[in-house]
């Protein structure tokens, strides 16, 4: 349903990118605003270490904002770790990609703020970003084999098994210059599956989006800006430069349904409707940014953007707050330092011929005239002058070396995988102090969170402001059952009602002191449960809801790795519109909470035909527990569950893990003529294959069995 071929289908087991057919599969930027994770914590007094969960953020915005304010010396000096989860490889590579651009001291630093937000949301790049990304990801190809370069004391990669890592680098090896990638035909065939017979008359329905969304929740953001972005994937654009080469880290990978197969389709699959303005250039902490005159801004969202990150460059390398004089004020846009001002300088320009970024900036320092800079690039000097770059390059590589020690103590620890698995992770169990859960994940507030959170700690939910393709009413709506998923997991909500139109996020309090009364208050105020898909899952509004471009009702279909690889399509899976939402199981399972606890199921038992491992449609029924699955893992996790809970019910015990509404004899395999012996050996389920496709040519990548 338009995201990017007009025969392919998507079956992402993610409802949210299902409704939110513009957003994409894949989100390579966050919908709002950055801050500093630290605020949002309370650590013990005389605490030594901080740690943060951020699941599904789809960028390093938090990562950089925090670490500028710490090595600024705003707030308590402590070892801080960043605990990030992707579903996707390519967007967990992009993490890599700009905290490696980030830190790249070599590069002068507003330079590299421009060429950090041209990678970061721009479809089409320079030729010499292009190069430049090019030796990023071989130095990044270095870190993931040999756990060597600039960034090896920072990321740690233990977490990632072998095959993560694998993916990782072959994301990054498509990132090399002659790798092919047709962005421009690639977003234009999303864009026709996205408007369909309005295609035509696109300028229309974008200007209808800008007037009904940006222009009440982010009115920085200019019209023209937001216009040439949703016809050109371009949303910074320096002036007289050239956007020829194709933004390579922006390809991926997206399962669905093409011609009746399971496919995997290389292309474009990430937000082409609501535009990435509002992560990064819808709040500063420069009000001068937000003045008018004429009834117009006097700055643009490209320019907020341009000085948050050139601030975080700033506090980074000198530990010192970035101010703009006010002389400079007027000259401080982006692009302006290809421009004549003054105020700054780049060395990237599209006009400028002459050798790719890094042999063009070694040796050149940082605030160097335009005379030194052309004498430190370029063809073969003479001898002398050779030497003098030699020295210089030297000292540029010293100095980016004492920057990067005088950062903040941090590590950036990586995930993927399975993201229920990380909740049962004993390194994890108690240790967080603050978890961020990206919109498209809030369903998770009805995971065990209290495993792995503190005993004081908060939960931001990422909102639905810059979300054109949510209508106002959705975006209440979207809050208040974010609210009730909270709530209903023992977090404390926020203070008054919370105004979905204006809410970038939802934050919520936790103590495990008070968990067990706020559930209990949760479940006096809201009611028993009775629909929703997981424990803790709450019931739809009642009428409505069909036109819910965000309807949350179904956020309990839980993650599993068949459904991130696409199994769930090969199972017989239908198309998104298709979908049927498990109801809420007849009564609510007992669990265990805190560090420790076992992982309760994810999903009740259904009285419709859905999965009860994935939440998606089912087409086999496992005999011996009468639960419904979808593939071949599932039953593999229906089992193993079974076989956890076979020595709690030959003691006589309810098994832990037993669905609730299920005998529990029949969960731990106590059946009538079994003996309880033990699971009999099923036929294996046969699936259809998986292919590949990048256009013409297929692979199949298993066989049917």
């Amino acid at each position: 349903i338009g995201c990017g071929h007009p025969r392919l289908t998507p079956t992402d087991s993610k409802p949210m990118a299902m409704s939110l057919p513009g957003t994409g599969p894949h989100r390579f930027w966050g919908f709002s605003p950055s801050y500093d994770v630290r605020d949002a914590m309370s650590p013990a007094e005389g605490a030594q270490r901080m740690a943060a969960l951020l699941v599904c953020p789809g960028d390093v915005r938090h990562v950089l904002h925090t670490l500028a304010a710490a090595r600024a010396g705003e707030g308590p000096e402590v070892d801080l770790a960043f605990h990030v989860y992707e579903e996707a490889p390519e967007c967990l590579a992009r993490h890599l990609l700009l905290l490696s651009i980030a830190l790249d001291f070599e590069l002068p630093r507003r330079e590299r703020a421009e060429v950090f937000l041209e990678v970061w949301a721009n479809t089409m790049v320079r030729e010499r970003t292009a190069a430049y990304v090019a030796t990023r990801a071989q130095e990044l190809r270095r870190l993931l084999s040999r756990e060597e370069g600039p960034l090896a004391d920072l990321v740690d990669l233990s977490s990632l098994k072998m095959k993560d890592r694998d993916a990782l680098e072959d994301v990054m090896r498509t990132w090399l210059e002659g790798v092919p990638f047709e962005s421009e035909k690639l977003r234009d065939e999303r864009l026709r599956a996205f408007y369909k017979d309005r295609y035509d008359h696109r300028r229309n329905v974008l200007d209808w989006d800008y007037s009904m969304g940006l222009a009440e929740t982010a009115p920085v953001v200019h019209r023209v800006h937001f216009r040439d972005w949703r016809l050109t994937g371009v949303a910074f654009e320096l002036r007289d430069a050239s956007y020829e080469a194709p933004n390579r880290s922006l390809a991926s990978q997206a399962a669905g349904r093409q011609r009746g197969a399971s496919v995997l389709k290389r292309g474009f699959w990430g937000d082409i409707v609501n535009s990435p303005y509002g992560a990064l250039g819808a709040e500063c902490d420069d009000d001068r940014f937000f003045q008018k005159r004429s009834d117009q801004y006097v700055k643009t969202a490209c320019d907020v953007a341009y000085y948050n990150v050139v601030g975080w460059f700033h506090r980074l390398e000198t530990g010192r707050a970035f101010q703009v004089k006010q002389e400079d004020f007027e000259d401080f846009a982006y692009g302006s330092s290809v421009g004549r001002s003054g105020l700054l300088q780049g060395f990237l320009r599209g006009d400028q011929t002459g050798p790719k970024p890094r042999e063009q900036l070694e040796g050149v320092p940082e605030g160097a005239s335009d005379e030194e800079a052309g004498e430190c690039g370029g063809e073969a000097r003479a001898s002398a002058e050779a030497a003098e770059s030699a020295k210089r390059l030297a000292q540029l590589r010293e100095l980016a070396q004492r920057r990067l020690r005088a950062l903040p103590r941090f590590r950036v620890v990586l995930h993927s995988g399975r993201i229920l698995d990380l909740f049962g992770r004993a390194k994890l169990a108690g240790a967080l102090g603050h978890v961020h859960l990206g919109s498209h994940m809030a369903h998770l507030l009805a995971a065990p969170l209290s495993q792995v959170l503190g005993e004081r700690a908060t939960v931001a939910v990422e909102g639905t402001r810059f979300l054109v393709e949510v209508h106002r009413e959705a975006k209440q709506r979207f809050v208040d059952k974010v609210t009730q998923l909270g709530e209903r997991a023992g977090l404390a909500a926020p203070a008054g009602a919370v105004d979905g139109k204006h809410a970038s996020t939802v934050r919520f309090a936790y103590a495990r002191a008070d968990e067990r009364a706020r559930k209990e208050a949760a479940e006096a105020k809201y009611g028993a449960h009775s629909e929703g898909g997981a424990e803790g899952a709450p019931a739809a509004a009642s009428g409505g809801e069909g036109d819910c471009a965000v309807d949350i009702a179904a956020l309990a279909i839980a993650d599993s790795p068949a459904a991130e690889k696409g199994g769930g399509a090969g199972a017989g899976a239908p198309a998104p519109d298709e979908i049927v939402r498990p109801p809420a199981p007849a009564a609510a399972t007992t669990t265990r909470t805190g560090p420790g606890a076992t992982l309760p199921d994810a999903i009740g038992a259904p009285a419709a035909k859905v999965c009860v491992i994935t939440g998606l449609p089912a087409k086999y029924r496992d005999p011996k527990s009468g639960h419904y699955y979808a593939n071949l893992d599932a039953f593999k996790e229906l089992r193993r569950r079974m076989a956890d809970a076979a020595p709690a019910a030959e003691d006589g015990g309810v098994p832990e893990h037993a669905p609730a509404g299920v005998d529990p004899a029949a969960a731990s395999g106590n059946h009538a003529g079994t003996s309880g012996k033990g699971p009999e050996v099923e036929p294996e389920v046969r699936q259809p294959p998986l292919v590949t496709s990048t256009g013409g040519v297929t692979r199949r990548l298993n066989k049917v069995v």
